[in-house]
């Protein structure tokens, strides 16, 4: 039987923390026991939790490196990113 994760209350949890570089908060799921899609096979998930997007892994070190890299796969977390590296652009605006 597989570990029962739990982190916070948050069924299937393993890990949650914030992204050092958007500032954006991260967590990382067994995907079966948190209801996510694995039908490829993905055995946890990273998550942006402030915008909803998600990304799957094979091992929870592959979900935590991917979610301390979500500006690679969440829009919003780019597009902040981009904002805080060049403050002259407006917000939406891109290079």
């Amino acid at each position: 039987m597989a570990k029962e994760y739990s982190v916070g209350g948050f069924s299937g949890k393993v890990w949650g923390g914030k992204n050092p570089h958007s500032g954006t908060n991260i967590s990382v799921y067994h995907s079966e026991q948190a209801g996510l899609d694995n039908s490829e096979g993905a055995k946890y998930h990273a998550v942006c939790e402030d915008h909803g997007h998600m990304i799957a892994g094979t091992s929870i070190a592959r979900a935590k490196s991917a979610a301390y890299d979500s500006p690679s796969w969440c829009e919003e977390c780019a597009a902040g990113q981009q904002a805080k590296s060049n403050p002259n652009l407006n917000p939406g605006q891109f290079q």
